[in-house]
Formats: C-alpha cells, sequence, structure tokens
C-alpha cells in the first residue's frame, strides 16, 4: 500500500526544467502560477546543461520539460496544449479553437523566423537586418492582426482574447509582448511600434500583467532575467 501510495504521489509531482530564463517556458509558468499549481521549477544552469542532456532524461536534448500526471512532456507548444485540454483553456468551439491556435503559431512565426535571428543571428549584420525587418515590416503586420482580433472578440470588455474566457492564448501573447516588447532592453526600439500598431492590445497586455497576472508577473521580475 505504502508503494502505491508513493507511486501515487510521484505521478502527482508537477516539475517544470529549464534555463532561468523567460523564453520557451514563460507561458507554462504563468498558466500554471494563475491556475494554482503547485509545482517545483527546476532552473537548469547552463554550464550544467551538457552534462545533464547526456542523462537520456530530456527528449531530443531540449527544454522546456514538464513532468506531470506521470508523464515527462517536451517541446513547449505541445506542453501549452496538453495543459489547456488539462485545464480546459482553449475554445469552445471550432472558430474559436481556431483563434486560440492562430495566436500560438503566430507568436511562434515571430520567434522562429524573426526574434531568433534577433537574439541569436551569428554576425551583427544578420541581426541588425533582422531587427530592421522586424521593426518596419513583420511586427506591425501581426500586431495589427493582434489588434483586428482583440475587437472582433470585444477583448476590452470581456478581459480575455478569445471568447470572453481565459485561454492558453492570453499566457502566451501576454508572456511574448512582456518579453519581446516591454522589456527594458528592448523597449526604446519595440514599444512605439506597439503603441502605434495595435494601443487595444498594449493596454490589454498591461491590464493582464498588473490584474490577473499580478502574482506571476511579481515573481518573474526577481526569478529570471530575460
Amino acid at each position: 500500500r505504502q508503494e502505491e501510495k508513493n507511486k501515487k504521489m510521484a505521478a502527482s509531482k508537477v516539475k517544470l526544467h529549464y534555463f532561468g530564463v523567460h523564453a520557451k517556458a514563460d507561458a507554462i509558468r504563468a498558466l500554471l502560477n494563475y491556475k494554482n499549481v503547485d509545482f517545483e521549477d527546476f532552473v537548469v544552469v547552463h554550464t550544467e546543461w551538457a552534462e545533464l542532456k547526456k542523462s537520456g532524461f530530456y527528449p531530443n536534448g531540449q527544454m522546456p520539460v514538464l513532468e506531470i500526471d506521470g508523464l515527462v512532456l517536451n517541446q513547449s507548444g505541445a506542453i501549452l496544449e496538453y495543459l489547456a485540454d488539462k485545464f480546459g483553456l482553449h475554445g469552445t468551439n471550432s472558430y474559436e479553437k481556431y483563434l486560440v491556435s492562430n495566436y500560438l503559431a503566430s507568436t511562434d512565426d515571430l520567434y522562429s523566423t524573426f526574434y531568433n535571428k534577433l537574439f541569436f543571428g551569428a554576425t551583427d549584420e544578420i541581426k541588425e537586418a533582422a531587427k530592421k525587418e522586424l521593426l518596419e515590416n513583420k511586427l506591425p503586420l501581426y500586431l495589427a492582426d493582434f489588434e483586428k482580433k482583440l475587437a472582433e472578440q470585444k477583448t476590452s470588455e470581456t478581459g480575455w482574447l478569445v471568447g470572453g474566457r481565459p485561454t492558453v492564448a492570453d499566457f502566451k501573447v501576454v508572456c511574448n509582448i512582456a518579453t519581446w516588447i516591454l522589456h527594458d532592453d528592448r523597449k526604446a526600439e519595440f514599444l512605439p511600434v506597439l503603441e502605434s500598431s495595435a494601443p487595444g492590445l498594449l493596454k490589454y497586455v498591461n491590464d493582464k500583467i498588473a490584474g490577473d497576472f499580478a502574482g506571476y508577473f511579481a515573481k518573474r521580475a526577481t526569478d529570471y532575467t530575460k
């Protein structure tokens, strides 16, 4: 009996593995915090990561990894989808589900196509070219599309991106805007684009940071670096 109890306790343990930065674990942390999930935030030190990868525990040798329900989950987007299903944070009909998935895909597009080059480009020339394309073309387009969706879904009245209720899209969008645009290192260059392209989105993000997600963002400001 004690052995079974121990197995159940182990299966119910929730543990998130990632570096001490925002990036791909940010929305996962925010969602778990919002749902009051008691989880261990296992912060991996960069200098120890190469050795940890050799353990074979991390699928594809990647993070974030989430241990939950006796499972070991990887890929940040798939983890968010799992949590959305588990906690009822997806759309309630086909169109709402499409909108949620669209927000997730759009934020991933910006990260993988442009921010990846901006932060991790091989040369300064690559980084500057990515920044120019992002600021002048792609970011305004994506933000304007977000602004259009906000108006359609009456987010200014409901406080949520889709269907008047919290969905996984809220966590992804708020955390990404906070990291990409509102972070002190980037605010001077990127905030004016948000202010001009999507003022409603800016208000929504600020309201969430000060309101529904305030608990997480207070912790976020001190526990994680970028």
